[in-house]
């Protein structure tokens, strides 16, 4: 694999989700907390979640839009499709499993509103 990174992950999390929609099966995300990140995209510290993984090597995780450098540990979670939109709102995995280990079937998620 490539050893030029667009970024640097920590706290990482490779989730996959046990009872996905045949069409996304096989969807692995990448979430963690931002140490570097070359594009700009994010600042080191932000909440982080990637475009589905396409491989995993060692600490080296290449999605469909970039290569992440692991730092630490890659933790392995699953977690039931009822909570794919906490993901994609950046709630760490690592909580919302211990939701699930609670027997929470479903989190909901309050929209944040704009003030003027």
């Amino acid at each position: 694999m490539n050893k030029i990174y667009d970024g640097v992950i920590e706290d990482a999390c490779l989730v996959s989700f046990t009872d996905a929609p045949e069409h996304h099966k096989n969807l692995r995300l990448l979430c963690g907390t931002v140490v570097e990140d070359k594009l700009q995209r994010f600042r080191s510290g932000d909440a982080f979640r990637s475009s589905p993984v396409l491989e995993v090597d060692g600490d080296n995780v290449r999605t469909a839009n970039s290569l992440y450098q692991v730092k630490g540990p890659l933790d392995h979670i699953e977690l039931p499709w009822s909570h794919f939109e906490a993901v994609l709102r950046l709630m760490h995995p690592r909580e919302i499993k211990d939701f699930v280990d609670e027997g929470i079937t479903e989190i909901l998620i309050q929209a944040e509103t704009k003030k003027e």
